[in-house]
């Protein structure tokens, strides 16, 4: 009869379950402070224009996604003409070339632009943020009580015979 191994780290899932959570809760937090940080510039100076697409790039994730970055042109209210690159979207219909769309812009810099359909959702990574922190936290807390018990019990001789 085989006899299953055990880890000799047993609560090693509840750490990795802890990093995991703690970089989802990381990235989400850097990722809309750079979302509000975009509409304060973009609200500091708004523009609006209307922009057509102009190029559709494909992007591969390693799993065979496909997400869509659309490159639009407009003219900025200087009155010159400028291309910039809108969020990534995952479904191809959603931008066509040649189609036209309205864009807020910062008019100090052009760069920071969304189309008025999709706008930045700052609230909804604070919110993956504020829930996965705690988890992280809970997760942590979790492996090292454990981890410290089987530790105690190893001292004691009471270890896994």
């Amino acid at each position: 009869m085989s006899r299953r191994r055990r880890s000799k780290t047993p609560w090693a899932a509840l750490w990795a379950l802890s990093v995991v959570l703690g970089l989802i809760a990381g990235a989400s937090f850097v990722g809309a402070f750079f979302d509000d940080r975009e509409l304060e510039v973009i609200a500091s100076s708004p523009g609006v224009a209307e922009a057509t697409v102009i190029k559709v790039e494909t992007h591969r994730g390693r799993r065979g996604s496909r997400s869509y970055e659309p490159t639009v042109q407009f003219v900025a209210a200087t009155g010159e003409t400028r291309s910039v690159s809108l969020e990534r979207v995952g479904d191809r219909s959603y931008y066509e070339v040649g189609d036209t769309l309205t864009i807020r812009y910062a008019t100090s810099n052009p760069e920071y632009s969304y189309d008025t359909r999709r706008p930045p959702d700052p609230e909804r990574s604070w919110m993956i943020g504020w829930v996965t922190a705690p988890l992280a936290i809970a997760a942590a807390i979790a492996a090292g009580l454990l981890t410290a018990r089987d530790a105690r019990r190893k001292a004691r001789g009471l270890g896994d015979s």
